[in-house]
């Protein structure tokens, strides 16, 4: 079922019931986000930190860049 909003008013009382139902819409709304792809917009994680390189960057250091954004879901797998 659809969360249905409430629509506040000044003085309206605030209720125990309408309080949950509030607390159900977040809790819903957070379990209802997909992941991300890559036709779709969604949730991803943080990628790990990559250290800063103190010289020109290799072809190990750029594959690792890669598989930090692919790990994080921030680039698809091959």
């Amino acid at each position: 079922m659809a969360y249905e909003p409430n629509t506040w008013n000044n003085g309206d009382t605030i209720t125990a019931e309408k309080l949950n139902h509030l607390e159900q819409g977040v809790a819903s709304a957070s379990q209802a986000v997909p992941a991300a792809t890559t036709q779709a917009a969604g949730v991803v994680k943080q990628a790990a930190a990559v250290s800063d390189l103190s010289g020109e960057p290799t072809q190990g250091d750029f594959n690792g860049l890669l598989a930090a954004l692919r790990a994080a879901g921030l680039m698809a797998a091959e």
